[in-house]
């Protein structure tokens, strides 16, 4: 079999059998079912820290960024506080 028939055919399949299961979902389901999946991932974090530092370009230059998230309570809702550090380089 040819591979460009192959690949065309295998295309064709995941195609058919993934465009079903997403027609039937509306924005707000997806919405929703992605806001649950990432709440029960961040359940049992309480405090986040990420380092960026960019190494290519002009983002080499501009040196290094934190950003810390704690958890906090609002008005019944669990919330991620953020604080953003920059340190420039020069």
């Amino acid at each position: 079999m040819n591979k460009k028939a192959m690949i065309l055919m295998v295309g064709g399949l995941i195609f058919c059998l993934t465009g079903a299961c997403l027609a039937k979902m509306s924005a707000q389901q997806v919405i929703n079912q992605m806001r649950g999946a990432y709440e029960q991932r961040m359940s049992g974090i309480d405090d986040l820290t990420m380092v960026t530092k960019g190494t290519a370009g002009i983002m080499a230059m501009m040196g290094e960024s934190t950003i810390y998230q704690k958890r906090a309570e609002i008005a019944g809702k669990t919330v991620y506080k953020t604080r953003t550090e920059i340190q420039f380089m020069g």
